[in-house]
């Protein structure tokens, strides 16, 4: 499994067909930027075109939660 960044050409591509496409069809494209809250990446991610940024999703916010129940478990 190759971990893909957004900076990576192959993914910049497909990127941008998505937003090109979108475009095209009257459509807005959003996308989550998981637990990385940098504000280059985002306004990278808003250069390329897409219109709305989601820092974290349920998943993320689920594992951090667990993370820290562990180290209080682990503390005890």
């Amino acid at each position: 499994k190759v971990k893909q960044e957004f900076g990576d050409a192959r993914f910049g591509t497909v990127i941008g067909r998505v937003v090109e496409s979108a475009k095209k069809h009257g459509k807005h494209v959003m996308t989550t930027i998981g637990n990385k809250p940098d504000a280059d990446y985002g306004c990278a991610v808003i250069d390329r075109g897409v219109h709305a940024v989601v820092l974290g999703t349920d998943g993320h916010l689920f594992l951090d939660v667990c993370r820290h129940l562990n180290a209080i478990k682990g503390a005890g």
